[in-house]
């Protein structure tokens, strides 16, 4: 069985005034990860986002959700990104930078050269933080422009819910 990392978007959705629920879109694949005897779980990133791991799912199973939603790079999560082609590392700092880091942020934590991280180093950045929202009641809407907050670390969420 194969595991997948993916940045998944949360939605929000209205009740009432001041009533308002913010979901992962992958939430609406949850019977059929679990049909399959797969699960998910998540750390709350920046940009409106989380770090979505799936696991106990075949590489084929997992396929689908990589149409859906980023799939990060298939591999051990103590391997290097050295075997992504250039252009794959660029989508990928891209990726990160749309979540909100920049490109300073970036190459401060993990250098100019994304082939010298491994998948556990970037993901470590990409759960480095995270804004807190607020349900902004004229607009109706979820705001995330509260104050930094530091996720649950990767390696935390590894013991928590391992492959």
């Amino acid at each position: 069985m194969a595991t997948g990392w993916f940045l998944v978007q949360y939605v929000t959705t209205v009740g009432g005034i001041g009533h308002a629920t913010r979901v992962l879109h992958i939430d609406q694949h949850t019977p059929a990860i679990v049909a399959a005897g797969g699960s998910w779980a998540e750390i709350e990133v920046l940009g409106n986002h989380a770090l979505v791991k799936v696991r106990q799912l075949s590489e084929a199973q997992l396929a689908p959700l990589g149409q859906i939603y980023s799939r990060l790079p298939a591999i051990p999560l103590n391997t290097t990104l050295s075997e992504l082609t250039t252009g794959q590392k660029q989508a990928l700092r891209d990726r990160v930078e749309a979540l909100g880091y920049t490109s300073q942020e970036i190459t401060a934590a993990l250098g100019v050269e994304l082939g010298q991280v491994t998948l556990r180093q970037l993901l470590r950045f990409i759960a480095s933080r995270r804004r807190k929202p607020r349900f902004d009641i004229p607009t109706q809407s979820v705001v995330l422009d509260g104050p930094d907050v530091v996720p649950e670390s990767v390696d935390l969420f590894e013991e928590r819910f391992p492959d």
